[in-house]
């Protein structure tokens, strides 16, 4: 009877740590849709990658197919995806965006008119 309980609580923590899922940085993003990264090792790579504008995801054709792609230049890696990963990514900021304006629409302003006992030295060293 000891292993429902520990077995209930790993899957419930399992089932809802995906529910507050926070992406720190755009690299996060682009592998959370599903971009792939790769090193920039050979020489012609280097010189594609030194062409690409740094922080901004642009569209290479290689073989007649589209790759989005955005370089890494602090770590020297490209991440590479599709048209369906990209329209992944666009939904996943669109959604990021959206929830940072509703915790800042939640957010209510402080009144530090309320603060009164702060200036009465009660703080003084």
């Amino acid at each position: 009877m000891k292993f429902f309980p520990l077995a209930f609580y790993v899957a419930a923590g399992l089932a809802f740590s995906g529910c507050a899922t926070e992406y720190r940085t755009k690299q996060d993003m682009l592998k959370a849709s599903g971009f792939r990264a790769f090193a920039v090792m050979k020489p012609a790579q280097t010189a594609l990658f030194k062409t690409l504008p740094p922080d901004k995801i642009s569209i290479v054709t290689n073989h007649r197919r589209a790759y989005y792609v955005f370089p890494d230049p602090e770590i020297d890696r490209i991440y590479a995806g599709t048209k369906g990963e990209y329209r992944a990514y666009e939904k996943l900021r669109a959604r990021r965006k959206l929830s940072a304006e509703k915790l800042a629409a939640d957010t209510p302003p402080l009144d530090w008119n309320g603060w009164q006992g702060l200036s009465d030295g009660w703080y003084s060293f």
